[in-house]
């Protein structure tokens, strides 16, 4: 998600992530070895760092929230559990 959102905001296109916990599985993770240009790392120190990463860019970062549904309309359509709905043309 983060990379996705950093490549997509770089090409001016305005984006957001929602994540239940910013960082996900890797936020679970204690080492990690196949990570390109990082030798060795564990999982929540890359999650700060992307996070932080996210942070130079325009990215609507919603944490702490849920899908509820995704539905494909004209736009799609993203029911988040607090009832707050997103609209976009790509998910």
């Amino acid at each position: 998600g983060a990379s996705a959102a950093i490549y997509t905001a770089r090409k001016g296109i305005r984006t957001g992530v929602v994540a239940e916990r910013f960082g996900g599985q890797v936020l679970d993770t204690m080492s990690i070895e196949n990570f390109i240009s990082v030798k060795a790392t564990e999982g929540p120190k890359l999650a700060a760092s992307l996070e932080e990463h996210v942070k130079d860019y325009d990215i609507d970062v919603m944490n702490l929230q849920r899908a509820k549904r995704l539905e494909k309309k004209d736009l799609f359509e993203l029911e988040l559990e607090n009832g707050a709905v997103l609209k976009s043309k790509t998910v």
